[in-house]
Order: structure tokens, then C-alpha cells, then sequence
């Protein structure tokens, strides 16, 4: 066998080598947002029983603070929403990994919706998998059972191309100079990052993020919005997990997060609040289990209480939450009374 090659060979084995050493803290950088998600499936492995859940989007991922819900409702909570690329099939996915592993069943599923994810155009590609799903989620076979045959073909070329660490690492390498970020990477950093985003329970808070930049003016919204263009998939999933929960004889409260000020006043060219509304009750209202839609769409809607042009920030998601709390403290007894 030539020199040359087997120089190359060698070399090329080094070179995975030390990728496939890196410690983790090394690959990313700050606010670390992999970490919480990664968090998130690894929680519903293990044998949790928290009282009440909170699924959806990545609006109600940095909106709905499980430690304000617990001290005014004497109830725990857990926050499994998830990025919005990822969409409710993910949220299905994990919902369906919790309630089996779990040793007691929540009481109430606090099912955030918004018209992001309802309006949500781009659907499960390839592009979605091997970007927001497949380097932080396990493609176990009820995964992969809910997608179409090219995209299972996706999951199966990425399970044998992550034999080798530059690959599976391919996100870190992408994103510039990747020996300064070694050196420049702080493992204290991280882990106290990974301890707040357990402390705090799978809330997210935008103000962590230094690329975050503040917009200070919605002047448009996507055609799919005007349009009044629904999300297929997403709609389908919520179908899902209403229906999921209800098997399991939990109960379902709905509720809408902030929009923006700015935003809210083009929607009303549309009469998008109201058309979104009563589509809501039409697709979901019907569900014996479904015990409440709120919407809360003007609550921290202002534009000091947004990181950007979707997301609350952390004064924000303190004000959402603290009326979240509000009216589940009023709705709790008699539901608690009802299942007793």
C-alpha cells in the first residue's frame, strides 16, 4: 500500500480522533440553547411525575416560567417546549417518551399554541431533521415511525455517518475558527449554564442570548399569515397530543402567547385575531379533555417585554407567567374536585 495513503489514512485517523475528544462545553457557545433542549430528552427517559406540563413552541419555551406556576399553585411543573423548527411532531414524540416512563401522570397539560407554529409553512424536511432534531434528539423507532419514507432515509444515513466524530460534530466545525474556540471556551461557563436551564425547569430565557437584538418595529407579517394558511403538520400533531392525552385521561387547558403590539395592530387589517381564535375552537375546542383556551395574546405584549420580533424576554415571560398563574389558581380547585 503507497506511503501517501497510508500517511493520509493516518492523518485523517488523528484528526477524528481528536474531534471525537472534544469535550462538549467546547463545542458551542454561549447561552448554550443545545444543552436545554438536549435536557429536555433526557428528562423523558427517566421516572419523573411532574403535576403539570407545558408543551409547545419555542415562544412558549421562553414565555411560561415553571418556578412562577409552582409557588403559586403549590403544584410542580416542567416546561417541555421545544424550538419551533422542531415542531409539535417532536413535542408528540416527547410527550408519548414521558407518559411512558413516568411513575405518576400529570393532572393538567398546558398546551401553548401561537400563530407561529399554527401558521408554520416550512413542515419536517431534511433540512429541519439535520439541523434542529437529529444532533439532539434519539431517532428511536417512535421518531422515526412518524416520518415519510425519504426522511427516514435522512435519519438512517445520519445513524451511520455519526460513526465518525467530524460529522457528527459537523455544526461546531461550520462555525468559524474552530482551535480559538477550544482555547477561548470555558467549561465553569457551561456548566452553570446547564444548572440554571435544570434549576429553572426547561424555561428558556431570551436575555441569556448576546446575539438577541432588539426590533423596534413590526412593520410586516408573512403572506402565509394574510393568507390564513395553515400548518398541516402542526395541526395534525396538536390532534395528537389532545388525543394522546386524552387517552391517558389528562386534561388539556390551551393558551395563546404574547404578540407583540406592533404585530397585533396589522393583524387587525386581517381579522387574524379573531378568524385564529375561532379556527383554535373549531380544530381543538371539541375535546372533552380540553377544559380551557385562553388567549393571552396582549399580556407583556409591549415592545419593552420582547427580546425580538417573537420572543419575551425575561421581564416578559415573568409578567405571562405570573397571568398564566393567575388563572390556573382559579381553575385548579374545581378541577381538582372534579377528579377526586
Amino acid at each position: 500500500m503507497p506511503v501517501g495513503f497510508l500517511l493520509a489514512l493516518a492523518m485523517v485517523f488523528a484528526f477524528e480522533t481528536c474531534i471525537g475528544m472534544l469535550p462538549e462545553h467546547t463545542l458551542f457557545a454561549p447561552p448554550y440553547e443545545q444543552a436545554a433542549l438536549a435536557l429536555k430528552g433526557e428528562l423523558v427517559d427517566k421516572p419523573n411525575s411532574f403535576d403539570m406540563l407545558v408543551i409547545g413552541d419555542c415562544t412558549g419555551w421562553a414565555a411560561i416560567q415553571p418556578l412562577a406556576l409552582e409557588n403559586q399553585l403549590q403544584m410542580t411543573a416542567y416546561n417541555l417546549a421545544v424550538n419551533g423548527a422542531q415542531t409539535y411532531l417532536m413535542s408528540y414524540v416527547l410527550l408519548k417518551r414521558y407518559l411512558s416512563n413516568c411513575t405518576q401522570k400529570p393532572r393538567f397539560v398546558i398546551l401553548q399554541l401561537s400563530a407561529n407554529a399554527l401558521f408554520y409553512i416550512w413542515g419536517m424536511n431534511a433540512d429541519a431533521l439535520k439541523s434542529h432534531i437529529l444532533p439532539w434528539f434519539r431517532m428511536d423507532e417512535d421518531f422515526v415511525h412518524e416520518l415519510s419514507g425519504p426522511l427516514r432515509s435522512v435519519c438512517t444515513k445520519h445513524r451511520i455517518l455519526q460513526l465518525a466524530p467530524s460529522f457528527n460534530n459537523q455544526f461546531f466545525l461550520k462555525k468559524g475558527f474552530w482551535p480559538a474556540r477550544i482555547t477561548q471556551s470555558n467549561k465553569t461557563d457551561y456548566e452553570g449554564y446547564v444548572n440554571y436551564y435544570t434549576v429553572q425547569k426547561g424555561f428558556y430565557n431570551e436575555d441569556l442570548d448576546p446575539s438577541k437584538k432588539p426590533v423596534e418595529q413590526v412593520v410586516d407579517i408573512g403572506k402565509h399569515f394574510k393568507q390564513f394558511s395553515l400548518s398541516d403538520l402542526n395541526t395534525t400533531y396538536v390532534h395528537k397530543i389532545i388525543t394522546l392525552l386524552l387517552q391517558h385521561g389528562i386534561k388539556v387547558i390551551l393558551c395563546l402567547t404574547p404578540v407583540r403590539v406592533d404585530e397585533m395592530q396589522i393583524w387587525e387589517r386581517y381579522n387574524l385575531r379573531a378568524r385564529l381564535n375561532a379556527k383554535i375552537q373549531e380544530l381543538f375546542g371539541g375535546y372533552p379533555n380540553v377544559i380551557a383556551f385562553w388567549d393571552l395574546q396582549d399580556f407583556a405584549s409591549e415592545q419593552k417585554y420582547f427580546a425580538d420580533a417573537s420572543h419575551v424576554n425575561g421581564s416578559g415571560a415573568a409578567l405571562y407567567s405570573a397571568e398564566l398563574a393567575k388563572r390556573l389558581k382559579a381553575l385548579v380547585p374545581s378541577q381538582a374536585e372534579g377528579s377526586a
